[in-house]
């Protein structure tokens, strides 16, 4: 499954691949280790967590739109150059993402397979069900 993210005005696709996967494992020991830093969102390390996934993720997005998509036609915004899907580098990513939670569910989508708005909605039913076991 293929989902965008908007950086420095251009939708770049996003895929998590076998390929992605292995990136993940080799650069956070996991997904699950990835997922963790990614939510504590209060230091370095969470920023640069976001950027390396979104980077993988990315030149695993244009990996397929050139293997897969290439006879296809690109949107106005697409970066395609010589008719090829090119990623963001690292700091294409740092300069043009903004950091926030709506990065954070254009990852969890592309992971999780899903929508925006459903991994919005699992966040907030767990959040909800956390509130509802502190206070009982």
């Amino acid at each position: 499954m293929i989902t965008g993210i908007m950086i420095g005005g251009k939708e770049y696709p996003m895929s998590f691949s076998v390929g992605a996967q292995k990136a993940i494992i080799k650069e956070f020991g996991g997904l699950e280790n990835l997922m963790n830093i990614l939510m504590d969102q209060q230091d370095e390390r969470s920023a640069d967590a976001m950027i390396k996934s979104v980077a993988i993720l990315t030149a695993q997005g244009c990996a397929y739109k050139n293997y897969f998509e290439k006879d296809l036609p690109t949107p106005q915004n697409a970066p395609v150059v010589d008719g090829k899907w090119v990623p963001p580098t690292e700091e294409e990513i740092e300069v043009g993402m903004p950091y926030g939670k709506d990065t954070m569910l254009d990852i969890a989508a592309c992971i999780g397979g899903g929508s925006k708005q459903q991994i919005e909605a699992e966040i907030k039913n767990d959040k909800e069900k956390n509130q509802e076991a502190t206070q009982g």
